[in-house]
């Protein structure tokens, strides 16, 4: 404790390794945080097991490698919210319905299936039905499966096309500094960019990194309804002003007041 309250890291360091106490790793990786010392503070969290420190840490400095190789240790260590997390952070969607399924949270996983990844449905909805049909026979075959009953699921063909859309998407590593370009996951509509890609639109904008972006650009209406009203209310303006101009009458204009050597008319 006092060569924590002294800010020594190296003798902090070294009692803690002697004392193999979860409570020192802690109190040593709050220590090396707030010296930025982040390296260490890494290796204390993680002798410490503290999970959601790691995340947190990894997720600051943007580290993708050392958010997934968390993903992986917390899931063996049975720690399924931080894995979970973990995953949904760098996309790995289909890792993290895995985890549900391993946690026996079916239900849970078949609504995480229906939203992000509707081909596994079916194979989810079989399982639920399973072991719902354990505690009741009926209930287990009232959930209903998209294969064989399609008018239930509005839309689920289409949305199996823009699962494969968007697993493309996934698969790209967008820089962080890219994010005032990229349009928010919650303003997109999958449905209907799949609709105007088979209609011919040009898709998601290629960057000069090769790479597709979503788009973030407003409607060539919009955009020229938006030029159309700048340029009037501009032409109105000036057509005020010239009329103003012509009106004027200088002769008219009382100047006895003024006094031309005043410093004060400078100060504006």
């Amino acid at each position: 404790d006092l060569a924590i309250q002294l800010g020594d890291l190296s003798a902090a360091t070294q009692l803690a390794k002697e004392s193999g106490s979860e409570q020192k790793w802690k109190q040593l990786a709050e220590l090396a945080t707030n010296k930025a010392d982040f390296q260490l503070a890494q290796q204390c969290l993680h002798e410490a097991q503290d999970y959601g420190g790691l995340l947190l840490l990894a997720t600051a400095a943007g580290n993708a490698d050392m958010v997934e190789k968390l993903g992986t240790s917390s899931q063996d260590s049975g720690k399924n919210n931080v894995s979970f997390l973990s995953f949904f952070i760098l996309g790995k969607l289909e890792k993290c319905l895995d985890i549900l399924i391993e946690s026996n949270r079916i239900p849970e996983a078949a609504f995480f299936a229906r939203t992000y990844l509707p081909s596994q449905v079916p194979r989810v909805v079989e399982m639920w039905r399973s072991e719902l049909g354990k505690v009741s026979e009926k209930a287990g075959q009232s959930l209903a499966d998209p294969k064989d009953y399609p008018n239930l699921f509005p839309d689920y063909a289409p949305s199996l096309q823009a699962e494969q859309m968007l697993k493309k998407e996934r698969e790209n590593v967008i820089p962080a500094c890219d994010y005032m370009e990229i349009l928010p996951n919650q303003e997109r509509k999958p449905l209907a960019e799949l609709g105007e890609l088979e209609e011919g639109d040009d898709g998601p904008e290629v960057d000069h990194d090769g790479k597709e972006h979503p788009k973030l650009v407003k409607s060539e209406a919009e955009a020229a309804g938006g030029q159309v009203k700048a340029s009037s209310v501009a032409d109105d303006l000036e057509a005020e002003l010239e009329a103003d101009l012509e009106n004027m009458k200088l002769e008219d204009i009382d100047t006895s007041d003024v006094n031309l050597d005043d410093e004060g008319l400078l100060e504006d």
